[in-house]
């Protein structure tokens, strides 16, 4: 009897190699593909969530009559955060081109983009806003912009202090701007400045403020929602600046100015020698008061102005400048003071502008 036998087949070798780097082909192909699905996927429930929240947020401040500021949504997703930036004036909700972050918190995130540019403050206040029950993933912040920049843009930042006058009626007194190259042409100028202030102030944002091209270059439309022909004046640190293109600094103080008298130009500008200063109640706080003007031969000239009378948060005082424009005043309560004045001898004055912080 033959006896016959049987080998086992099996793959060899060759052919092993040969199927694993089959499956690591696959493996490169697939995987991303997965994971970009899974991404689309996580930004597509994010931006449902985020626009969940925005409605929730807009009804109950509409519901109390509360004010709408630029708001930022940080939505939790898979170990990632997602921002969107909801804009007042456009009333449109904009994701943020570097989503998904990498943070373990909303907070740390916020603090990382207003660092690096990405987000600006909005106005005087920001707040956080908490909500029970559903949506928990969903941090508001509101009083932020999300900002996007042309190509063109720099990414440089500074702060700004702004005052506005309205026809002679002070409207914006010394309030801080962050400000950033809102018209894209690479430089940080007095038209960004006036640009996000409005955005950031005025009761209507964006629309407030306008300005057009003429033979003598980029000129203000419209200021503080005034439209007069184009009899506007614009001041950095107190000196007549040429041209809305001039670039600001840190810390520089603007002030612009729609003309009373947009007929004859007859309107002065003043200012103290500061525009903010601390004390403590009871402290005397000395201010010296200047008006521009010109000399026989057109030369800007600052004179000091004597015998006007100072108005503190909106209200005529017994405080009255001396011949050399100083006066001094004081505070019995703790608060923030806004000190402007008028004067009998110059009709059309633009109204300076002190802030001052009394402390107990």
């Amino acid at each position: 009897m033959v006896k016959t036998s049987r080998t086992k087949s099996g793959f060899t070798l060759v052919e092993l190699i040969i199927v694993i780097a089959v499956i690591g082909v696959l493996a490169a192909i697939l995987i991303p593909v997965f994971s970009n699905v899974i991404d689309k996927a996580n930004t597509k429930s994010a931006l449902s969530d985020a626009k969940n929240m925005l409605t929730r947020y807009l009804s109950e401040k509409t519901e109390n009559g509360l004010y709408v500021s630029d708001t930022l949504l940080f939505v939790k997703k898979a170990g990632k955060l997602y921002l969107f930036g909801y804009d007042r004036d456009s009333g449109e909700l904009t994701e943020s081109s570097g989503n998904p972050y990498e943070a373990e918190s909303a907070d740390e995130l916020l603090t990382q983009l207003v660092a690096d540019g990405t987000v600006a403050e909005f106005g005087d206040t920001q707040e956080k806003v908490d909500f029970d029950g559903k949506l928990s993933e969903v941090t508001v912040w509101s009083g932020y912009s999300l900002i996007t920049l042309s190509e063109d843009a720099t990414n440089e930042r500074v702060n700004v202090y702004v005052s506005i006058s309205d026809e002679g009626t002070l409207a914006l007194a010394r309030k801080k701007v962050n400000v950033y190259d809102a018209d894209g042409d690479g430089s940080l100028t007095i038209n960004d400045t006036l640009m996000i202030a409005h955005k950031n102030y005025y009761s209507g944002g964006s629309s407030g403020y306008a300005t057009e091209t003429t033979v003598w270059g980029l000129g203000i439309l419209k200021l503080w929602g005034v439209q007069n022909g184009g009899s506007y004046g614009y001041y950095v640190n107190n000196a007549s600046a040429w041209a809305l293109t001039d670039t600001v600094s840190e810390n520089d103080y603007l002030y612009a100015f729609s003309y009373a008298d947009a007929a004859t130009y007859t309107d002065t500008f003043s200012y103290f020698d500061i525009n903010y200063s601390a004390a403590a109640t009871g402290e005397g706080v000395t201010l010296t008061l200047c008006y521009s003007g010109y000399d026989a031969e057109w030369n800007p000239v600052t004179s000091p102005l004597a015998n006007a009378e100072i108005v503190i948060n909106g209200e005529r005082t017994s405080y009255i400048t001396q011949a050399d424009g100083t006066v001094t005043v004081s505070f019995d309560e703790a608060g923030v003071y806004t000190v402007s004045a008028v004067s009998p001898s110059i009709e059309n004055l633009v109204p300076p502008v002190c802030i001052i912080e009394i402390s107990d």
